[in-house]
């Protein structure tokens, strides 16, 4: 049996997970609601084969989580399970060397697709991750913005923290609101929180 923990901020998500890995053979050892219960857990992190993460998590970062297990000697296998399937996330996953990504919008069958090329050793992304190709990936600049615009931050606050003019904070701002794909900033700010 291989050792799992779930990693999820809703209960119900949670539970529904534990009842479709049933049939796998696996040990699960938590299904955590926050990050703060991860010293409960009955085993090290070290000793977890896989892990499926939510990137939203409230208040807590799953993004250090993930960092942290993709550096041990020997890494566990990362399913990362999401609403948030844009090619920033899927380039930010990969380069944590995250190989298993399933948007939550895609069908539950892609969580098994994910669980099954786990076992083959292949890496895997949903239908939502492959589709979403494209000018995904964000600037260093971009990605200092978009954190600034997600803590509140006006375009003059920003302007002032970066040493750049105002105009140049709109123009990153219209940059970030085109590669996801929203309209508006309070659109931006509410699909990219917990995920800077």
């Amino acid at each position: 049996m291989l050792n799992l923990v779930i990693v999820d901020d809703h209960p119900i998500i949670g539970l529904a997970l534990r009842e479709r890995l049933a049939p796998y053979p696996f040990n699960i050892v938590g299904v955590l609601h926050r990050l703060e219960e991860l010293v409960s857990l009955p085993v090290e992190a070290s000793a977890i084969n896989l892990w499926i993460i939510d990137l939203e998590l409230g208040t807590s970062n799953s993004w250090a989580l993930i960092a942290q297990l993709s550096a041990l000697p020997h890494p566990p296998g990362i399913v990362v399970y999401t609403m948030h399937g844009s090619p920033w996330v899927k380039e930010r996953l990969t380069r944590l060397n995250v190989r298993y990504m399933v948007d939550k919008s895609d069908s539950i069958e892609e969580l098994d697709n994910a669980i099954r090329a786990y076992f083959k050793g292949e890496p895997y992304a949903s239908s939502s991750f492959r589709d979403n190709v494209g000018s995904g990936s964000l600037t260093l600049r971009e990605t200092e913005v978009l954190s600034l615009l997600v803590k509140g931050m006006s375009t003059s606050e920003i302007a002032h923290r970066l040493n750049i003019s105002q105009n140049t904070v709109q123009t990153y701002r219209k940059s970030l609101m085109a590669k996801f794909d929203v309209h508006k900033v309070a659109d931006l700010i509410s699909k990219t929180r917990g995920l800077v």
